[in-house]
């Protein structure tokens, strides 16, 4: 579902590509070096072929409009149209140190929306197996982060 970075060649259909970055004002230095260096790791292994713009919120949760508090969110620009691009909005206030693992799961989560997004898979799957599989690519992402970073 990922495209590796060896694959970028196939997936050139946009003339802004990358993940872009954006922080709100409460968000100390030590919450922003986690959330860059996973964004540093991700761009540096894996392509995404449409431009997709994140939001780091100081909040703790998001108030979902459907499913009571949830971590991340993501939009496609079809979705609204004030968006020019993809976006994710990840909340990103650490309270536990268990959090910071929350927050890059979060977004590796809405990642594979994004994914799931550019290659269509909106239009043929369910929104329960989409989210099995954002939740399992999320695990899978992660777990490989950690690992590779002996974290």
């Amino acid at each position: 579902m990922w495209i590796e970075k060896s694959e970028k060649e196939f997936y050139n259909d946009s003339d802004a590509k990358g993940l872009r970055l954006f922080f709100d004002d409460g968000i100390s230095e030590e919450e922003k070096k986690w959330c860059k260096q996973f964004c540093r790791w991700l761009t540096k292994k894996y392509w995404f072929p449409i431009r997709c713009k994140i939001f780091f919120s100081s909040m703790v949760k998001f108030k979902s409009q459907k499913r009571g508090f949830c971590d991340g969110i993501f939009y496609s620009n079809e979705e609204y149209k004030t968006f020019h691009y993809p976006s994710i909005y990840i909340a990103t206030k650490f309270v536990q140190e268990d959090d910071k693992y929350y927050r890059i799961f979060a977004l590796a989560h809405e990642l594979t929306h994004y994914f799931q997004w550019y290659f269509y898979e909106y239009e043929t799957k369910s929104k329960r197996s989409l989210e099995i599989m954002a939740t399992r690519w999320a695990n899978y992402i992660v777990d490989e982060y950690l690992y590779e970073n002996n974290l």
